[in-house]
């Protein structure tokens, strides 16, 4: 079985595969296509073309114009391939209608029927393309207009005519002719605002107007100022300025309810208070603006279907100036018109709000980089002599409250499971009362026994290590958390005088709890913030001001120093056993 496995996974790749198309042929294969030569039946070469990067489908324009046996030649990065396509009588010529323009072409051939939905008469532009097979003389007719020119092989005429009515269409290159015809299907207002509706507007989304999940919906979020100016001085960030390309996109999508393809234009405007565009988001690519402020873009939508308008967003900084506030916005308006009107067809209104980065995010950015930093340098010249120094008996203390507390741990993250669908963002809140309530209360059990610089560090240390092991949860971010919470806990323990001298342990209760109260949960409200942030930033969430507060200032805070109140008296009976 096993050698049968080898032998499969050894047999060299299926041959190409050729295909007769529009524009000539296409060669598909599993290896990666490296040269393709074509050669007419007469045996005359057509085309030899080698792609720039070795690819695995590639499409060649080629004028089958004869019909009979083609030879085409594959060579891939593992062989090369003699292969047949045969090609029946085709005309020299490939006719193609846009009804209206913009809305993508349609191959036709003699006989073809092409439909266009017009909304309340307003005409249209149809575009007709003759691509020669080919040399010869061209002839395209659409109704009453006709375009005549001579065409080589793969030349192309164009001619597009306004059409309000049934026009007939025809296209002739040497001896071949082709007609067909263009059948408007005439709509009222009335009936194409009950076919067409806005499903949904999506503001921030990607060009193909696909919702961006990783900023806030309805907003534009810029950078504080010092920040843009840091930017701009040194040439750095990686978004494009205002002149130089759109911000965002917003995604319309368009249901069609009837049975017919409906074509329209969809517009997107920014207004000031006073109804004005505003200067701010006016479009400035390639001075595309025509003076409205408006992004305008063509959509065909299909009968029973849904089509998704991509819209882009500009924004100029330099004039939104600095003074923005939360409450204060503009209103994106977005416009469904009918080909050739200027009424729209449906109408849809919703505030936008522009918000900068905030000083004080930037500045607890800047300090959680800081603490990780610090908590590595630490670990690199003290981490070793901490694991010498101690004795044998006190790693094993060490490593047994620490699995214990990954065992509370542990508990808390499954209980949440099921507490987060009923609770949603305060289930924090229930989960902190058992995970880090006893953990904490371990930690400060711990330290009371071995009041030393490094048993908090080992502690989280080792429930990390425990944690990435027994649930897979390692990753290359885990190194900022845990370098910061190693910071903020020996920093915390040492400022309190806890690792610096034994002297604490004999004083009174109170004041022991004061001492530990104040180092560790000092020290988890810091964890906790800056952890908060390099969330924020590393994983793109957007959390709500008194979500971030209910966090540092419960489970952070408040729980942390609850549970150093039950470990006090625990420590202390511990501590005469030890005697």
């Amino acid at each position: 079985m096993i050698a049968f496995l080898l032998a499969l996974g050894c047999a060299a790749p299926p041959p190409p595969t050729v295909v007769q198309t529009e524009e000539g042929i296409s060669v598909s294969s599993e290896a990666e296509i490296v040269r393709v030569e074509v050669v007419d039946p007469a045996g005359i070469p057509l085309i030899r073309q080698r792609p720039a990067v070795p690819m695995t489908n590639l499409g060649l324009q080629v004028p089958l114009s004869q019909a009979g046996d083609y030879s085409v030649r594959v060579q891939t990065t593992a062989d090369a391939h003699d292969l047949t396509l045969p090609v029946a009588a085709v005309l020299p010529m490939v006719v193609s209608i846009e009804a209206p323009v913009g809305q993508g072409k349609q191959s036709v051939s003699d006989g073809d029927t092409v439909s266009l939905a017009l909304i309340d008469g307003q005409a249209a532009q149809v575009g007709v393309t003759l691509t020669a097979r080919t040399s010869g003389e061209a002839v395209v007719t659409i109704g009453a207009l006709t375009e005549q020119r001579s065409l080589r092989s793969g030349e192309r005429l164009v001619v597009v005519a306004a059409v309000d009515g049934p026009v007939s269409v025809s296209a002739a290159l040497s001896d071949a002719q082709l007609a067909a015809e263009v059948v408007p299907e005439h709509l009222t207002l009335a009936a194409a605002q009950e076919a067409l509706s806005v499903a949904e507007i999506r503001f921030p989304a990607d060009p193909g107007g696909i919702l961006d999940p990783t900023r806030p919906a309805g907003r534009i979020t810029l950078p504080s100022g010092w920040w843009s100016g840091v930017l701009k001085t040194f040439g750095l960030g990686f978004r494009p300025q205002a002149s130089d390309g759109p911000w965002a996109w917003q995604g319309v999508a368009l249901d069609n309810h009837s049975e017919r393809a409906i074509n329209v234009v969809v517009r997107s405007r920014i207004l000031d208070t006073d109804g004005t565009p505003a200067p701010a988001f006016r479009p400035r690519m390639r001075d595309g603006d025509d003076g409205s402020g408006a992004v305008s873009v063509l959509l065909r939508v299909p009968p029973g279907q849904q089509a998704v308008a991509g819209m882009p967003v500009y924004v100029d900084e330099s004039l939104l100036g600095t003074q923005i506030t939360a409450e204060q916005s503009w209103r994106r308006v977005v416009e469904v018109i009918p080909l050739g009107a200027s009424a729209p067809l449906l109408t849809d209104t919703a505030p936008l709000y522009v918000s900068r980065g905030s000083t004080a995010a930037s500045a607890g950015l800047l300090a959680a980089i800081t603490a990780s930093f610090c908590g590595g340098i630490l670990l690199l010249r003290r981490g070793r002599g901490w694991l010498t120094e101690a004795r044998t008996s006190e790693l094993m203390t060490i490593a047994l409250f620490a699995a214990m507390g990954f065992l509370v741990s542990v508990a808390g993250r499954l209980i949440g499971v099921g507490v987060a669908a009923a609770l949603g963002p305060f289930s924090v809140m229930l989960t902190g009362l058992i995970d880090d309530m006893l953990r904490y209360a371990l930690l400060a059990t711990l330290l009371t026994l071995l009041p030393r610089p490094g048993t908090a560090t080992l502690v989280a240390l080792t429930q990390w290590l425990l944690s990435g092991i027994a649930l897979g949860s390692f990753g290359p971010t885990d190194l900022l958390f845990i370098t910061g919470r190693v910071f903020w806990l020996e920093s915390g323990l040492w400022l309190t005088g806890i690792t610096r001298s034994r002297a604490w342990l004999d004083e009174r209760p109170f004041t022991r709890w004061l001492r530990l109260a104040a180092a560790l949960s000092g020290a988890s409200a810091a964890a906790n913030a800056t952890g908060l942030i390099l969330h924020v930033t590393l994983y793109r969430l957007f959390l709500a001001d008194w979500y971030v507060a209910m966090v540092i200032l419960g489970p952070g805070f408040l729980y942390v120093a609850i549970a150093v109140a039950v470990a006090v008296p625990f420590a202390d009976s511990l501590r005469r056993i030890q005697r």
